[in-house]
């Protein structure tokens, strides 16, 4: 596995928010997470990147100890954080500025023609509609590098057509991403289309995540096959809508 969480807990305080939970992530999958608001989602990513220190268990890498400097995943947030004075180009390099590499102009330009963007490099995110500037983010986070890459909630600010517009887009970069995500949401649907396995938080503190099988599902069509996961993961939720966060 290339990731592990054994038997970790974490407080904010004295909220207790994880007990003792264990679960693994496979090189090359791509793992949902759902769950309730405040249940810890975005805890894991915290946990993952060492912005956040468990207070019990262990968290492995590659079979090793995350080291405390952390910086083994890329991380895509919620919103797309351009810097609106850089262009395209410009704001994917980002990541190369930052760790003062030089001369990866043509590894930027290739991911851009990649996610769809070829011929925007040198616009500016204000010229860009909400989809675009979400690929772009999503480019500067491929040219962080590492294996491993966490995206919290990349669509949930762009409106229902743009969103199911880049839900399926995702989807078909996922056949060549090469990569092992995880993605945090609070869409079902979402989970199930693009997820081999979604994993459910729910509880307080959460102590287990319930895990579906979801690699059978390769389109939307057959998604919709599927009511009967959704309904199951719904009740599951206790009867909480879709929507939760």
């Amino acid at each position: 596995m290339i990731l592990e969480f054994n038997e970790v807990s974490f407080a904010y305080g004295e909220k207790k928010v994880l007990d003792k939970i264990s679960f693994g992530v496979e090189k090359g999958e791509f793992v949902a997470i759902i769950g309730p608001s405040g249940c810890g989602k975005s805890t894991l990513f915290r946990l993952i990147n060492r912005l956040e220190a468990q207070s019990g268990g262990e968290i492995l890498f590659n079979d090793e100890p995350i080291p405390e400097k952390g910086g083994i995943a890329a991380f895509m947030p919620q919103r797309d954080l351009l810097l609106p004075w850089r262009t395209v180009l410009k704001n994917v390099m980002l990541p190369f500025e930052l760790k003062k590499q030089k001369g990866n102009t043509e590894q930027a330009l290739d991911i851009l023609g990649r996610v769809g963007l070829g011929g925007c490099e040198n616009m500016y995110p204000s010229e860009l509609s909400g989809g675009m500037r979400q690929r772009a983010s999503f480019a500067r986070t491929l040219c962080t590098g590492g294996e491993l890459m966490l995206l919290d909630e990349p669509f949930s600010a762009l409106d229902s057509l743009t969103r199911t517009d880049m839900q399926d887009w995702l989807l078909k970069q996922k056949q060549t991403l090469d990569k092992t995500v995880i993605l945090v949401t609070h869409d079902i649907d979402e989970a199930l289309l693009l997820a081999d396995t979604v994993y459910l938080m729910d509880g307080s503190p959460v102590t287990s995540l319930k895990r579906t099988d979801a690699a059978f599902i390769h389109t939307r069509e057959e998604l919709y096959r599927q009511p009967e996961l959704k309904t199951r993961l719904l009740r599951e939720l206790g009867g909480k809508d879709e929507t939760c966060a």
